[in-house]
């Protein structure tokens, strides 16, 4: 008896020391994850033919960024981080694109009967239109936005049939500063083409870039926010970094789960699989070919 009894104490404390180190093993395999994670994001890389130095950003923390006033003027004034992507052709993965742009102010999406295209240049050209590919036949439908078009989205699960519409104050229209969803049908057969709001996101809050991930989410980017939109018109804010109103956003594209934010000062990432904002600064005295030269005062 004595014996059967040692035995099975010894089994237990088997038991227990091998549940013990089975939570120390899984314990280091997240903090390895977490270490992999972390080392993964402290450079981020890029492409980009206009700051032909600039290879890699270095990540660094957003407290620490020197922000200058909004009208001072300076050698490097005149420079943005633009963020895009390149296209994917075969196997290619998406990269980032960093060049000193602008916003694209005609915006297009294309289905199996005609083709919409959206206009952002104010109040001077802005709105909503849809074309048929001949240009003849005239096709009758809902009334079109004539808000600033901040984005035409679209992916492969719409299969061609209809595509979603970002709007903004054309700094016109009287019913005010106002960021909406719009979801545009193409026409088929039997109706024209249909328009329906989604839903209003936010008021006096200008829309600077909008794109939609993998998964029908719709991002909008504007001067002060984040929001998160899904195809059925359920807007969700994200809450931000304090110092999102001093970066002087000017773009936004997704690639992956990551959606990659271009300022005046470099390119914030959000991760939204983490919901968590990532920093990465510009330096324009390292990436620029050659430095921009003080005026001449004579």
């Amino acid at each position: 008896m004595h014996f059967h009894a040692v035995c099975l104490e010894e089994g237990r404390m088997m038991k227990r020391n091998k549940g013990i180190l089975t939570i120390v093993l899984a314990m280091l395999l997240a903090v390895s994850l977490v270490s992999c994670r972390k080392d993964e994001r402290e450079y981020l890389s890029v492409t980009s033919t206009d700051y032909v130095n600039l290879e890699r950003l270095e990540l660094c923390s957003l407290d620490e960024q020197e922000f200058l006033d909004v009208w001072e003027s300076n050698a490097y004034d005149a420079y943005y981080c633009f963020v895009s992507k390149t296209n994917t052709y075969g196997d290619q993965p998406e990269r980032l694109v960093v060049n000193n742009s602008r916003t694209e102010h005609i915006h297009s999406c294309f289905g199996s009967s005609g083709y919409f295209v959206g206009a952002d240049y104010t109040e001077f050209a802005s709105g909503i239109t849809f074309y048929t590919y001949t240009g003849m036949e005239p096709i009758a439908g809902d009334e079109l936005p004539e808000a600033r078009c901040v984005a035409l989205l679209s992916n492969e699960d719409t299969d061609q049939k209809c595509c979603y519409a970002v709007t903004s104050w054309n700094c016109f229209d009287p019913d005010g500063d106002v960021t909406s969803v719009y979801r545009l049908d193409f026409p088929t057969e039997e109706n024209g083409y249909g328009c329906e709001k989604l839903c209003d996101v936010a008021e006096d809050d200008n829309a600077v870039a909008a794109t939609m991930t993998d998964d029908n989410r719709i991002w909008i980017l504007t001067d002060f926010s984040l929001y998160s939109v899904s195809t059925e018109g359920h807007v969700t804010v994200i809450d931000v970094p304090e110092q999102l109103p001093y970066l002087r956003v000017t773009s936004m594209i997704s690639i992956g789960d990551d959606l990659y934010i271009g300022t005046k000062y470099g390119v914030l990432l959000y991760d939204i699989a983490d919901g968590r904002f990532l920093w990465y600064p510009v330096n324009y005295e390292e990436v620029l070919p050659v430095p921009p030269q003080p005026e001449d005062a004579g």
